[in-house]
């Protein structure tokens, strides 16, 4: 199912909003301030609910990549310790 709460659905209701203002002021009525105000909604919720996608593949992929990288990089510790280094000295 999808997510229908987010960012991409506020922008979605601004746009109508802002649709239906202009509708009014260019004299649309009934149907057609409607339609106009549906398409200005779908369309704005598509296109931010894409891009935010996009940016977070973008964003998941460099994750995976710095992870990666940090699995592939040498220890910080070496994994032999040799038991002499971890004795004290007896006093």
């Amino acid at each position: 199912m999808a997510n229908i709460l987010g960012w991409h659905t506020v922008a979605g209701i601004l746009a109508a909003i802002v649709a239906a203002v202009l509708g009014t002021v260019m004299g649309f009525e009934g149907p057609a301030q409607a339609m106009f105000v549906a398409v200005a909604y779908v369309g704005v919720t598509m296109f931010v609910d894409h891009r935010r996608r996009k940016n977070r593949a973008a964003v998941d992929a460099q994750l995976r990549e710095l992870q990666a990288k940090a699995e592939d990089s040498e220890p910080r510790f070496p994994q032999m310790l040799d038991r002499r280094q971890l004795q004290r000295p007896k006093l």
